[in-house]
């Protein structure tokens, strides 16, 4: 809530509604560097969707995005890293929405 937005509680207050449809969330292996002896030692964290920009003074946008985020394969012991890996794409989303309000 910083800059030039202010979050309303209703969208009848608002001035730009915003839509986040994710359409799918994927996990697969990959590997961090070519030396790595153990295969799929890591996976890469990836959602793709659209976000829905309706602004009542333009025409609605609608932005396809695909944004990713390793991490290691996640086991008991490695729950945070996998939650790091979630909040990261978390922040990128993030980000990706604010450069849309602003151009």
């Amino acid at each position: 809530m910083s800059g030039h937005f202010r979050i309303v509680e209703s969208k009848r207050a608002s001035d730009v509604v915003v839509r986040v449809k994710v359409d799918s969330r994927n996990r697969y292996g990959t590997v961090f560097e070519k030396a790595d002896p153990i295969l799929a030692t890591a996976v890469n964290n990836e959602v793709l969707g659209s976000i829905e920009i309706v602004d009542k003074n333009k025409k609605p946008v609608e932005v396809p995005f695909k944004i990713s985020a390793p991490s290691i394969r996640p086991t008991s012991y490695s729950k945070i890293i996998l939650n790091k890996a979630n909040m990261d794409l978390c922040s990128k989303l993030a980000v990706k929405i604010v450069r849309i309000l602003m151009s």
